[in-house]
């Protein structure tokens, strides 16, 4: 399990690194579920509402499904569920969706295309890494402080300066 703490560019970006995305929202956000990102809905495999016992539940649910059919074509069906973590209602419905989806996952190519997609990502970042580093061990402290200083007070624009950098 990976938990996130909010809808931001780096929950989006944690289907490199999971199987099944659960999108957790709570009653009483209001305007909030507006909020939700595109993006952050378009990835989740699996909506919850949970504390799905306090007043606005049903609310809740029916903006998810509203937006949900507003968002593009997916062969996944994506479920809404109720759950109360504290009571435990909706948790084994929880379980099996997960389960269904991770089923469906694999029948369809989606977990293997997420897989290459994650391979991909990971080997990209890493020569990210490498290539940077090689470079400004080339390039130099001294250089490099140059370039910035004089991007700094602006007598030449940053895309000039990485091609002075490259060009050695």
């Amino acid at each position: 399990l990976v938990e996130t703490v909010g809808v931001g560019q780096e929950e989006v970006d944690v289907i490199r690194v999971v199987d099944t995305v659960c999108l957790v929202t709570v009653p009483g956000l209001g305007d909030d579920i507006q909020a939700i990102k595109a993006g952050v809905l378009e990835i989740a495999d699996v909506l919850v509402v949970n504390k799905a016992d306090r007043p606005g539940a049903d609310e809740t649910a029916r903006d998810l499904a509203q937006m949900l059919s507003l968002a593009k074509d997916r062969p996944w069906k994506t479920p809404i569920l109720r759950t109360s973590a504290q009571s435990g209602d909706g948790v084994p419905q929880l379980v099996e969706a997960i389960d269904r989806h991770g089923a469906w996952s694999r029948e369809s190519g989606e977990y293997q295309g997420r897989q290459r997609a994650a391979a991909r990502s990971e080997v990209e970042a890493l020569l990210q890494e490498a290539l940077l580093r090689e470079l400004a061990g080339r390039v130099g402290e001294s250089r490099l402080d140059a370039a910035v200083a004089r991007v700094a007070d602006r007598s030449i624009d940053p895309y000039a300066a990485v091609e002075e950098l490259l060009r050695g």
